[in-house]
């Protein structure tokens, strides 16, 4: 007579609260993701255990095994592999390019398509320069040309003065601040040179205005005279762009400032020169 060995019900008891717990923390698991032996270990968690039947430790044991086992399979099921080798690198590499070629084309702008003025320093003097060469400095509105940089365009070019001159003394300074003058070539002797005067300051001396105020109209002037330099009359003979370091003198402006200005101001298409030409004289 063959005899079974029974197990107290205290040990029953225990061993099912052990396997109710580790049940209860799986079941934290979304459904879609659980082994389906675990569903059936726990609609028979409740049954008589029988013969062969191990200890509670031995069933958490087996359990914890198992779990392990499916959530390792479960996991490599889920991770995306490369010869069987995850790598994070290559993804992210991939994901780039897909990115860069879904750019537009307007995200990375060519230089070649740049519509502004290309800055170039040079040392040496600005007025040794070929015939049609547009020569720049700023301005006061009253009419005088008697000191700094000025003085020099006065004794080069003064029958552009006489023409500068008459120009301020026909309007107001409030009416030529923040506009420009481009004067034609007019010395019989000499190069041919344009002359363009940007009006940045309604006076000078201890009446100059402010370096805010001088750089609030240098932008407005320097637009006003590109479009006097893109008329017919001008720009078929306008060879190149000169310009000294305006405003940084007699009117006491950073230089870096106003040439921060011109490098933001938009010209469009090929029809001017695109490059400004900025002198400053030697030193030593």
């Amino acid at each position: 007579m063959s005899t079974k060995r029974k197990i107290s019900p205290s040990g029953t008891s225990r061993a099912l609260k052990q396997t109710k717990l580790i049940f209860g923390k799986k079941m934290a698991i979304p459904l879609d993701h659980q082994p389906q032996h675990t569903m059936a270990i726990k609609r028979n968690k409740t049954t008589e255990i029988g013969e062969g039947s191990k200890s509670g430790d031995d069933i958490r044991a087996i359990v914890l095994d198992k779990f392990d086992s499916d959530d390792k399979n479960s996991s490599a099921d889920l991770m995306p592999k490369s010869g069987g080798t995850v790598t994070y690198a290559s993804m992210a590499s991939k994901a780039a390019e897909q990115d860069k070629k879904q750019m537009s084309p307007t995200q990375s702008p060519s230089p070649s398509n740049s519509k502004t003025f290309i800055i170039t320093d040079r040392v040496g003097d600005i007025f040794d320069a070929p015939d049609g060469a547009v020569i720049i400095h700023a301005c006061n509105c009253m009419g005088s040309w008697a000191a700094g940089i000025a003085a020099a365009f006065k004794q080069r070019y003064p029958k552009a003065f006489a023409k500068y001159a008459l120009h301020c003394k026909q309007n107001t300074p409030n009416s030529l601040w923040g506009t420009a003058l481009l004067i034609p070539p007019m010395e019989t002797k000499g190069p041919r040179h344009y002359v363009g005067c940007l009006f940045t300051s309604r006076r000078y001396g201890r009446g100059k205005d402010s370096p805010a105020q001088i750089l609030a109209k240098t932008g407005p002037a320097m637009e006003d005279l590109v479009e006097m330099m893109r008329k017919p009359t001008a720009k078929d003979t306008i060879t190149e762009i000169r310009i000294c370091q305006i405003n940084s003198g007699l009117f006491s402006v950073p230089w870096e400032k106003s040439k921060a200005i011109i490098e933001e101001l938009e010209i469009g298409d090929g029809d001017l020169p695109k490059e400004i030409i900025v002198y400053t004289q030697p030193t030593g």
